[in-house]
């Protein structure tokens, strides 16, 4: 569309985001990525789409499909946990004890 109306630096850029976007999901069809984006079911919904972009692109690092795989491994043994927090409500806020007279002090 944008090389239709002549608009280059937005065809670039264009361009540009979505060859990023494909270079950050390549990695999902690997064992690893598959492994990694199935943990993510078991976070709470809001959380699932970072989650799955930050391990994603952990797994992007690294150089070797073993790196992967253990990393991948060692993540599947913290999910649990990890969904345990998030589903956990925030603590309840403490309010000062102060004496009637001593607040501001």
């Amino acid at each position: 569309m944008a090389a239709r109306l002549s608009l280059r630096t937005i065809e670039s850029e264009l361009k540009t985001l979505a060859s990023a976007t494909l270079q950050r999901h390549r990695y999902k069809g690997s064992a690893s990525g598959r492994l990694l984006t199935l943990m993510t079911s078991i976070l709470p919904t809001s959380a699932q789409i970072r989650w799955r972009d930050e391990w994603l692109g952990e797994l992007h690092t690294l150089p070797t499909r073993r790196a992967g795989a253990r990393f991948a491994l060692h993540a599947m043994v913290g999910v649990p946990r990890l969904a345990v927090t998030l589903r956990r409500p925030p603590p309840a806020r403490q309010t000062s004890q102060l004496p009637a007279g001593q607040a501001g002090q």
